[in-house]
């Protein structure tokens, strides 16, 4: 899965461990570090209740994207002025 969501209700400050293995693109939706605990996803929780959302998304992967969309609309860009060039 690429994206995880608790609701956690802590009692004083601790760490949530996550049967998941901990890859550096995880994140958690409010900006809290995401670390490794022993090769497993881990986010250190305070007291009280809330819910916390964890996503993964690798920044290789976001790049190759912005690379892919570049070169697509390159690649457009080229075909529509080829069409538009008279050909002589």
């Amino acid at each position: 899965p690429n994206k995880l969501n608790f609701r956690v209700r802590a009692q004083n400050r601790g760490l949530l461990v996550v049967n998941q293995n901990y890859y550096a693109g995880w994140r958690a939706s409010d900006s809290r570090p995401v670390k490794s605990e022993d090769g497993l996803i881990a986010v250190e929780v305070g007291p009280g209740d809330r819910e916390i959302e964890l996503t993964y998304r690798r920044d290789s992967f976001v790049l190759g994207a912005g690379i892919s969309a570049a070169t697509w609309i390159g690649v457009a860009f080229a075909i529509g002025r080829s069409k538009r060039t008279p050909s002589g």
